[in-house]
C-alpha cells in the first residue's frame, strides 16, 4: 500500500512507482505536466488516498487535463463527491467493466454470494481496520429488529471475511495478540458506505457499531490501571478511529451511549496525553446531557470529574474546580 511521505522534494517523491504511474497518466492528458515543488506533496497524498491502486491513480491523473494535483486532492478529500464521484469516465481502451472506478467494484460486488455482500457492506461501516470479533459481533443478526434484515441468515464472519480477502476486497494483518484484523483500501470502504446507505441499513448499524465499541471500552477499562496497562492503551490505539466514529454518533444519536464512553475513555486521553481533544470531547458530551435529566447522575458525575482532571493537567485551574466541584456534588448527592 502507497504511503505519502513527509517530505515535498520532488526528486524524492518521484521514487515511489505509485507516483511515478500517476506522472506517466497525466503527461498522456497533459504534455506539459510537471513533478514540482508547488504539486509534489498534492501528488504524493493522491496516491496516498487512493492507496496506489493502478486503475484508481489512471483515472485520477487524467483529471490533470482540466485540473490540478490540488485540485484534484481538494475533491478526494473534500465534500465534493469523494474518490467515487471524481473518478469517472476517463480510459476508453479498458474493458467496460474498469472504465470507472465505481464499475469495477460494482463488478467485483455483483460476483459475491449474497452473505459475502452482506459482510462487504456492512465492513463499510468500521474506519480504521476492525478485529475479527468485532466483525462477528456487529454482522450478526439483529435480532428484535423491524427491518428486512430479520431475514437474513447468520453470517459465518470468519468464512465471509476469508472469501473478501481471497477476492482483493478485504485485507488481513493481526492485531497485537496475534488475532486477525481486517480493514478496506479506503475507496472500498467508501462503496460499501454508500451501500448501507442504499439497503437502509446505516443507522442501524451505527447503533450496532457503537455498542461495540461501548462494550469494547468497558471490558478494557479494569487495565487501564496496573500491569496492563501499556497493552490496553495500545489496544484503544488500535481502534481509536472506531472509538472516535462511534462518539461522532452517540453524540448526535444517544447521548447515554457518548456519556458512558466517555466515563471510561478519559482515562485513555488522560494517559496518552490527548488533553485537548478529550477535553472537547468531555465538554460537548457534558453539554449534551444536560438537555436530558433523565440520564444516570453516576455517569454525569465521573464524566465531570474526568474533564476536571484533564482541564487541570492543562493548568486551567478555573475551569477544572467548576468542573471537580459540580463532579463532588452529584457524588455526594448518590452517596
Amino acid at each position: 500500500m502507497f504511503r505519502s511521505k513527509s517530505t515535498a522534494d520532488p526528486a524524492i517523491l518521484a521514487q515511489s512507482p505509485a507516483v511515478q504511474l500517476f506522472v506517466q497518466h497525466a503527461l498522456a492528458v497533459k504534455s506539459d505536466f510537471r513533478l514540482t515543488s508547488e504539486n509534489a506533496q498534492s501528488v504524493a497524498e493522491i496516491c496516498a488516498r487512493l492507496d496506489g491502486l493502478p486503475l484508481a491513480l489512471i483515472l485520477a491523473a487524467s483529471r490533470c487535463k482540466v485540473l490540478s494535483p490540488q485540485a484534484i486532492l481538494a475533491r478526494l478529500t473534500g465534500a465534493l463527491g469523494g474518490a467515487l464521484g471524481l473518478l469517472t469516465g476517463g480510459v476508453q481502451d479498458l474493458p467496460a467493466r474498469q472504465q470507472t472506478i465505481r464499475q469495477t467494484i460494482d463488478w467485483s460486488y455483483n460476483l459475491l454470494s449474497e452473505r459475502e455482500q452482506i459482510l462487504f457492506r456492512r465492513l463499510g461501516i468500521f474506519v480504521g481496520g476492525c478485529s475479527l470479533d468485532a466483525i462477528e459481533e456487529v454482522s450478526s443478526r439483529l435480532k428484535g429488529s423491524q427491518t428486512r434484515l430479520q431475514s437474513i441468515p447468520e453470517l459465518s464472519a470468519l468464512d465471509s471475511a476469508i472469501a473478501l480477502v481471497d477476492q482483493s476486497l478485504l485485507r488481513q494483518t493481526e492485531e497485537l495478540d496475534g488475532e486477525p484484523r481486517f480493514f478496506m483500501l479506503e475507496i472500498l470502504r467508501e462503496y460499501a458506505f454508500e451501500c448501507l446507505i442504499a439497503q437502509n441499513e446505516l443507522e442501524i448499524m451505527r447503533h450496532q457499531h457503537a455498542a461495540y465499541y461501548l462494550r469494547l471500552v468497558n471490558a478494557i477499562e479494569p487495565k487501564l490501571r496496573g500491569a496492563e496497562q501499556e497493552f490496553a492503551l495500545k489496544r484503544l490505539d488500535a481502534d481509536y478511529d472506531n472509538i472516535r466514529s462511534a462518539l461522532t454518533w452517540s453524540c448526535s444519536s444517544n447521548v447515554e451511549m457518548a456519556l458512558r464512553m466517555a466515563a471510561v475513555l478519559w482515562e485513555y486521553w488522560l494517559s496518552r496525553g490527548y488533553w485537548s481533544e478529550g477535553r472537547a470531547w468531555l465538554t460537548d458530551i457534558l453539554q449534551r446531557s444536560d438537555a436530558i435529566p433523565s440520564l444516570p447522575v453516576n455517569l454525569r458525575a465521573q464524566v465531570l470529574n474526568g474533564a476536571g482532571l484533564l482541564i487541570s493537567v492543562q493548568g486551567d485551574q478555573p475551569a477544572a474546580s467548576i468542573y471537580l466541584q459540580e463532579s463532588l456534588r452529584l457524588f455526594s448527592r448518590i452517596g
